[in-house]
C-alpha cells in the first residue's frame, strides 16, 4: 500500500550502505581491544538519559589508564613507526 507515493514498507538498505558498515566494523575490530572496550563503555553510558555517576567516571579513568599502559599501545606505536600491520593481544 502506498501513502503519499511512498512504499508501505521500508526497503533494504542499499548494498553500498551495508558495505560501508561492514568496512567500519572491520576497521573497529582491527583496533586494540582495550581502547575499543573503553570507548564502547563510555558511549553506552553517554547514550543513557542519566548523568554519569562519579564512580563510573572513575571506572573510565581506570580503564583508560589500563589501556594506556598496555602492550597494545606499545605495539600500535611500533606498528606506526615500522609501517606494518598491528598484532594486538588485548594485554
Amino acid at each position: 500500500m502506498l501513502c503519499c507515493g511512498a512504499p508501505a514498507r521500508t526497503p533494504s538498505p542499499p548494498v553500498s550502505t551495508l558495505n560501508a558498515s561492514d568496512a567500519l566494523a572491520e576497521e573497529i575490530a582491527n583496533n586494540a581491544p582495550l581502547p575499543v572496550q573503553v570507548a564502547k563503555t563510555i558511549i553506552n553510558h553517554i547514550l543513557g538519559d542519566e548523568p554519569i555517576p562519579m564512580e563510573d567516571q572513575e571506572l573510565f579513568a581506570r580503564m583508560r589508564d589500563t589501556a594506556a599502559a598496555s602492550h597494545d599501545l606499545r605495539e600500535g606505536r611500533q606498528t606506526f613507526l615500522e609501517n606494518r600491520k598491528a598484532h594486538f593481544t588485548g594485554c
